[in-house]
């Protein structure tokens, strides 16, 4: 399977799962602008939450599968400048699952991001920890292979520690509202147990 298509998988909504902290976050009857939709398998869960979803995606057989869910959806690739023109926002909810570290330059989307938010909207991130115990004991070991998902994805440009993480939304004049560790990290040692970061960020006051 090539292509954004890979990227669908089964969700899991038991406590304390990526998707289950996003859909609780996002919340009921929002406007939501999901970058990175893939086929519409998130889109679904909020749209059946009464959300209207306007979805970008670069890759044009997910985008087509999407079009089921979302209200709208615009194919666009985010490492092109000027992305965001036509999308009409404002949006309650702009959420980013798990795309930002296959940007080239990801603070360039959260300052984009910016003029989409409606007054008191927000962003919700995800984003994969490369600082993992188990990334750092293959690197220890001289181990950096590339798979085909994971932290590790080949596709994936930029990586993020839970300091890195912090920090590039902060750059880019978020203020960070709400955090949860994805895995065993949620307590003690965050920027070590846990393999997924996810942050619900509004604009910080000027």
């Amino acid at each position: 399977m090539t292509g954004s298509v890979r990227y669908e998988h089964p969700i899991d909504l038991s406590t304390g799962t990526r998707e289950r902290v996003l859909l609780e976050w996002i919340g009921l009857n929002k406007r939501v602008l999901e970058l990175g939709c893939s086929t519409g398998f998130f889109s679904k869960l909020m749209a059946d939450r009464g959300c209207a979803v306007t979805g970008v995606e670069y890759d044009s057989e997910a985008a087509q599968q999407a079009k089921r869910f979302c209200a709208t959806i615009a194919v666009r690739d985010l490492n092109c400048a000027g992305w965001q023109s036509g999308i009409d926002g404002p949006f309650d909810i702009i959420l980013m699952g798990d795309v930002l570290e296959h940007l080239l330059a990801p603070e360039r989307i959260l300052a984009d991001c910016r003029g989409l938010l409606s007054s008191g909207g927000c962003i919700i991130v995800s984003l994969p920890n490369v600082a993992h115990w188990r990334n750092r004991i293959g690197l220890l070991l001289g181990r950096w292979n590339y798979k085909e998902l994971g932290t590790l994805d080949r596709t994936h440009v930029k990586f993020f520690t839970l300091a890195t993480s912090r920090k590039l939304l902060e750059t880019a004049g978020y203020e960070i509202e709400k955090f949860h560790s994805v895995g065993r990290g949620q307590g003690s040692f965050p920027g070590l147990l846990g393999f997924q970061f996810l942050y619900k960020a509004h604009l910080a006051a000027p």
